[in-house]
């Protein structure tokens, strides 16, 4: 789902729908936020109707709009989902005003218990799915606010290389550790909600999952949810996000497209004896085994350096810094919760690698 919208218009259009006594408001950045309520009749005008939609998930879907000239994101979620809308809004309420989290701009007044329930938030063009499944993102932002159907040319692809992977990684974590601080579990943390502008800027979306520490949290994707999320393995904390953002930070620094999903059981050692059976028979393209398996399978058998994508270590991964950015994704991804790093400690590991200049 694709929602943020150009630099700098967001605290501007949330300054601009201040000070009436319908209108949003917002006392400081410690304080609560206070979405504008919008009117059935509003959103059909911001949205015309909802004529273009630029994401489609379980829970809901998300239009393309328009206020005062600026781009806005409209989700609309679906009538038996009133739930997932109320998270959503509680927690971008609480997480209001956070660069790399997206912002609850308004929220539908006079919801009636069959209704569709809609959020209005920022627009911003991109996923990071899209950018890992095209090794980049085009130069200039498309003017209808998803990835063109064409992949562009080589030479109008801002690539996915080494600085612009750190500076995704480092922007996601630092979200997560204001999601901590306010402690909540996003529980459904995944490249199709880390939403990206042109230049990789980040900001996460869709907490329409999200609880409180301690709370349950609905089985989401099984690629990249922990254990305890999928199987209720153990009391769920922010170690499950941790988790998840481990799952990303694998398949950016290896360049997978496609993760598969964690199996019922997560017996390591037995899964990774199958999975070097799998890539001696079929090659490590074709094993059927999650993310994290293999890469613990190429980290034993060839050593440090053997996961992180060529790519990467051509265009500014320095080899000081492969043996770091690989043991912090094997850390994120144990199974056991009590042995992941803290998203402080992983936030403070990345601003600690250097990047090419």
């Amino acid at each position: 789902m694709c929602y943020n919208m150009p630099k700098n218009k967001s605290k501007q259009l949330i300054e601009k729908n201040s000070g009436s006594k319908k209108g949003s408001s917002y006392q400081g950045w410690q304080e609560k936020w206070i979405p504008k309520e919008y009117t059935e009749e509003d959103l059909v005008q911001i949205t015309a109707n909802f004529t273009t939609s630029i994401g489609n998930g379980k829970f809901a879907e998300v239009f393309k709009g328009e206020i005062d000239e600026q781009a806005v994101a409209v989700k609309k979620c679906h009538a038996n989902k009133k739930g997932f809308w109320e998270n959503e809004k509680e927690a971008l309420a609480e997480l209001a005003g956070h660069q790399h989290i997206i912002q609850l701009l308004g929220v539908q007044a006079e919801v009636k218990d069959m209704d569709e329930y809609c959020l209005v938030l920022d627009y911003m063009p991109y996923t990071l799915h899209k950018a890992l499944e095209r090794g980049g993102l085009p130069s200039k932002a498309p003017e209808g606010g998803s990835l063109p159907g064409k992949a562009p040319e080589a030479n109008e692809v801002n690539i996915l290389d080494w600085n612009n992977t750190l500076k995704v990684l480092r922007q996601m974590a630092s979200a997560l550790v204001e999601v901590s601080k306010k402690n909540f579990v996003i529980g459904d943390l995944k490249p199709d909600n880390v939403l990206l502008d042109e230049e990789y800027n980040v900001k996460i979306c869709d907490f329409g999952s999200a609880k409180r520490v301690g709370q349950e949290i609905p089985s989401t994707n099984k690629a990249y949810a922990a254990s305890e999320i999928l199987f209720k393995a153990s009391q769920v904390t922010q170690a499950a996000d941790v988790y998840s953002f481990g799952v990303i930070l694998l398949q950016m620094i290896m360049k997978q497209q496609m993760i598969h999903q964690k199996p019922r059981k997560m017996d390591v050692p037995r899964l990774m004896m199958s999975c070097y059976k799998e890539m001696k028979d079929k090659g490590k393209k074709n094993t059927t085994a999650h993310i994290a398996i293999i890469a613990r399978c190429e980290l034993k058998s060839r050593g440090h350096g053997s996961i992180l994508d060529n790519t990467l270590k051509w265009k500014g991964c320095k080899e000081s810094t492969m043996e770091t950015i690989e043991r912090l994704g094997i850390q994120c991804t144990e199974e056991d919760p009590s042995k992941r790093p803290k998203i402080d400690a992983v936030l403070d590991t990345l601003d600690a690698l250097e990047v090419e200049p």
